[in-house]
């Protein structure tokens, strides 16, 4: 039984490691859409106003 519980905390170990790994990626992919939407913003505000 506490090898299965071994293999099962190692393999949640690698999944959450993969996850902080990719991290970063999501954070900048996030990040890009909202400077996206900011600039779009920004340039409809623009249009509307002038």
């Amino acid at each position: 039984m506490s090898a299965y519980i071994n293999a099962a905390a190692h393999d949640a170990n690698e999944v959450l490691s993969g996850f902080r790994a990719s991290l970063p990626t999501i954070i900048d992919i996030i990040e890009a859409a909202v400077l996206a939407a900011v600039a779009g913003f920004v340039i409809v505000s623009l249009n509307v106003l002038f």
